[in-house]
């Protein structure tokens, strides 16, 4: 169920996490948690301390984060793209009826993004970059390098905590195929998720000098990095 596309648990999930019990919450749920608010809490200092005029969020699922952000920033244009047509729909009910002029949600595979848009701000929430396969991760890279703004920010939070990962799939009541440990990667049958992207990113913008690593927090379920590019 946790892992349902089709489902409207992510409506809620996330915002009623920090109102239960602290003491009351399992492992994976305080990770879950730890995670979601730094992940916000590094966004908005970001924004606050640039003067961005537009935000991609690559995997936005219903868009709990930038519908918050954009409440708080109504001169930054917020998009949203997530391969799944539900959660795209769900997002898009939420904009028309609550009126929201700055968000737009688009239905579109982050590995083959066929728009031409540039932003200051790129983000890759809760291991969303990890739902990739290889090729789709090398092409939503090369999508960054070219429409990411020369002195934008680009956050990719992911999972890293091999040592959870049964237990979290336990809880999150999903079986898994296989365990690759050497590598991170997590075969759920429909799609592999990636424990282990950095692996994948951080040897693209080594590579690549337009880039620098800002910063690196590890927290929760695995690590939040924050890339600058290069004015």
């Amino acid at each position: 169920m946790y892992w349902d596309s089709t489902g409207d648990w992510r409506l809620t999930f996330y915002s009623e996490l920090p109102n239960k019990n602290k003491a009351d919450l399992s492992v994976i749920e305080k990770a879950e948690l730890e995670q979601d608010v730094l992940e916000k809490k590094l966004t908005i200092s970001l924004l606050d301390d640039n003067s961005f005029h537009s935000f991609l969020d690559i995997g936005c699922g219903v868009g709990r984060q930038i519908l918050e952000f954009a409440e708080k920033y109504k001169s930054i244009n917020f998009w949203g793209i997530d391969i799944s047509e539900y959660q795209i729909k769900l997002l898009n009910s939420i904009i028309k009826k609550d009126e929201i002029e700055n968000v737009f949600a688009i239905c579109e595979d982050a590995g083959n993004i066929t728009w031409k848009k540039n932003f200051d701000f790129i983000t890759f929430y809760n291991n969303s970059f990890g739902c990739m396969n290889y090729t789709q991760q090398v092409n939503c890279l090369s999508f960054i390098n070219t429409y990411l703004n020369k002195g934008g920010i680009l956050l990719i939070s992911c999972f890293e905590r091999l040592d959870l990962i049964e237990e979290a799939y336990n809880e999150w009541g999903f079986s898994s195929v296989s365990i690759d440990y050497s590598r991170g990667v997590v075969d759920l049958g429909s799609y592999c998720s990636n424990w282990n992207t950095k692996n994948i990113f951080l040897p693209f913008f080594e590579k690549n000098r337009n880039f620098c690593l800002k910063d690196v927090k590890n927290v929760g379920l695995g690590a939040i990095y924050i890339f600058g590019k290069e004015k």
